[in-house]
């Protein structure tokens, strides 16, 4: 019996990675944008069996922060600080960032006048810290529309949180220009990034997604991430076949789906 069968009207059909019964489901909203061609067909159909957070994003050991940092202006006002400790792990490891009262933005990130614009800080696990935006100039007319376009952390960083700035009647420019609220600009609100409990984040309550589920128009990057978050059934008690669930994602499942899943789910292999 082949793992996969491919029609060639309708596309692939995936076999159903399940054994036995679900004892029960659990609803999870899915952060549809964090998804991958992997997880999702080229239907638009999020996969049976696909492992997902209780928070309903896919497990992953890296960029997860532990303890806020405490981000806020810096003891130089063109630049911020966080004022304690940092715990977060990154690429699978747990680690600890000293605070720092003084740390330059990376770039002359700029915001046009009287509009708005977020500045995303990120660290590594050797205590780097730098700033990201999602373009050089940014013109949002709202605050929400620029928290709404926040970049995410590059690889082998974890998000330490972020600056939303309103600028003054003149352009706000990163480097040479007060962070101080109401200063120089109109305002300035320095956010931690959420933090995500041990509890939480170690592997006990993660579930598989019960049946295939219409989530995008397709499955390419930019339709995912212009998807709306979508709630999806997810079982914590169950039995799924691994050769299976592997041949339908078309890769092998990583450490973290296999270590960050429920307890009570059991993969059976050929």
């Amino acid at each position: 019996m082949p793992l996969s069968v491919t029609n060639t009207v309708a596309g692939v059909v995936h076999p159903n990675p399940f054994l036995g019964p679900i004892d029960h489901t659990v609803p999870v909203r899915v952060d549809v944008s964090e998804l991958s061609s992997d997880e999702v067909d080229t239907h638009g159909f999020l996969k049976a069996g696909v492992i997902l957070t209780r928070e309903g994003l896919l497990p992953s050991s890296d960029g997860i922060l532990l303890e806020a940092g405490g981000l806020a202006i810096g003891s130089t006002v063109e630049q911020y600080s966080t004022a304690s400790t940092l715990d977060v792990i990154i690429d699978g490891r747990q680690v600890t960032v000293a605070a720092d009262a003084t740390v330059a933005l990376t770039a002359a990130h700029t915001i046009t006048a009287t509009l708005y614009g977020v500045i995303m800080v990120q660290v590594t696990a050797a205590g780097v810290f730098s700033s990201k935006v999602v373009s050089a100039t940014q013109a949002y007319t709202t605050a929400a529309l620029a928290l709404a376009a926040k970049p995410k952390p590059d690889v082998g960083n974890a998000e330490v949180g972020h600056i939303a700035i309103q600028a003054d009647s003149g352009n706000f420019v990163g480097i040479t220009d007060d962070l101080t609220s109401g200063s120089d600009q109109t305002s300035v609100a320095f956010v931690d990034a959420t933090i995500v409990s041990q509890a939480q984040n170690a592997g006990r309550g993660y579930g598989a997604v019960v049946e295939a589920v219409k989530v995008a128009t397709g499955s390419t990057a930019a339709l995912l991430t212009a998807a709306t978050d979508i709630d999806v059934a997810i079982a914590p008690i169950c039995m799924l076949q691994r050769h299976i669930l592997e041949d339908s994602l078309g890769r092998t499942m990583t450490d973290e789906e296999l270590y960050n899943s429920s307890d009570s789910i059991v993969f059976t292999s050929l």
